[in-house]
């Protein structure tokens, strides 16, 4: 698609130049008479902005994904809260998502793309690790149990104590924590993974440094 705009102020020049950063237009100068035109030969890149709702509430809606087709796209947990996502759907097309920063997404919204075509959104569950802390000895050290938690602290992990285990948000990879975790040798210390679906009422605190 190519659009010949004109550039006449410095807001819409900056807009301009953050897209080509991003990759979503590439350029071409042209000055004709007294403007500074730019020729913008741009992706396609759909653009979804209006919410039409989510099928797991509207029978309607879960009907007509049926017989439509959509573009699903797969999001991560930490961009539902995001004014503007630009992603890839499952097609391999290039979105871009425009919504409200007070609207959360959730797995079955439904939005509609300027062009008409239809979003389905996907969450993805992310994985927790879960220290299961049932079987330690009555006489561990108060020290190890000290230094686990300037282990997690120093990570910055979310997370959640429940009963005698501790559900953690992995904010680094699963593996150097793990092993972070190993060395400091607490007996029958166990460390599991599950899935975290978005239904489950938890709510994660975070650590911050003062």
């Amino acid at each position: 698609m190519q659009l010949t705009l004109g550039l006449n102020t410095w807001v819409e020049l900056c807009a301009f130049v953050a897209l080509l950063r991003r990759g979503s237009m590439s350029i071409k100068y042209s000055p004709l008479s007294s403007n500074c035109m730019f020729t913008l030969m741009m992706k396609m890149t759909e653009i979804a902005q209006t919410y039409m709702g989510n099928i797991n509430h509207n029978s309607d809606l879960a009907k007509l994904v049926k017989i439509e087709t959509c573009l699903a796209v797969t999001l991560q947990e930490s961009d539902r809260n995001k004014g503007r996502i630009h992603a890839h759907t499952d097609s391999n097309v290039t979105l871009g998502i425009i919504k409200s920063r007070d609207r959360s997404l959730q797995s079955g919204d439904l939005f509609k793309t300027d062009s008409g075509k239809l979003v389905l959104i996907n969450l993805q569950e992310p994985e927790l690790m879960v220290l299961d802390l049932s079987s330690l000895e009555s006489n561990i050290s108060a020290s190890k149990l000290v230094k686990l938690g300037h282990v997690l602290g120093n990570h910055h992990c979310p997370m959640i104590v429940r009963e005698q285990k501790i559900y953690i948000q992995l904010a680094i990879d699963k593996l150097i924590l793990e092993k972070l975790i190993k060395d400091l040798n607490i007996p029958s210390l166990q460390i599991n993974y599950e899935v975290y679906s978005s239904t489950q009422n938890i709510t994660f605190e975070s650590h911050n440094h003062h």
